[in-house]
């Protein structure tokens, strides 16, 4: 139900509040489960809604992981871009923080917030991520996907998956 209102706000205009937590008060994702599930596989994205105006990346794959570099995380993503057929790489460094709606990712040097949200961590999870959050807390563009881990293989197909670096 909360999905459909997502959309319906976003196609008018109206900005999602961050902390959806409300909504998902029992599935919140903490900084350890972050750490054991999240940072320790791929995710594949299979199904998306828009919060505000619409992009042109379609599905992801999705890696996140500590980085070599300090105490920050690093989330490697390829996605299909829509215009232009062909898939995009893409990398972002993180602070990782806990609040009140569990763990909470705030992009380094950027505006980014990104959080977690699951009832089977293993296996699969709510990803909310706003990519340009106004000043009373909400959120004037970005996603909500569900994210699947992706057990498949490099080879699954015959295709090649692009490598995660």
């Amino acid at each position: 139900m909360y999905h459909l209102m997502i959309v319906v706000w976003s196609l008018l205009g109206i900005s999602v509040a961050l902390p959806i937590c409300n909504e998902f008060a029992t599935t919140k994702v903490d900084i350890s489960e972050f750490q054991t599930y999240v940072a320790s596989g791929e995710w594949l994205g299979v199904w998306s809604v828009e919060i505000g105006s619409s992009s042109n990346f379609g599905k992801t794959h999705n890696k996140w992981y500590k980085s070599p570099r300090g105490p920050t995380y690093r989330r490697d993503t390829v996605t299909f871009n829509q215009n232009n057929k062909s898939c995009d790489s893409r990398s972002f460094h993180y602070d990782l923080l806990e609040n009140a709606c569990g763990v909470s990712l705030h992009q380094v040097n950027g505006t980014r917030i990104e959080q977690f949200f699951s009832q089977n961590i293993s296996k699969y999870f709510w990803w909310y991520i706003c990519i340009s959050p106004d000043s009373d807390g909400g959120c004037n563009q970005g996603f909500f996907d569900l994210q699947i881990r992706d057990l498949r293989s490099a080879y699954d197909f015959g295709i090649k998956r692009p490598q995660m670096t």
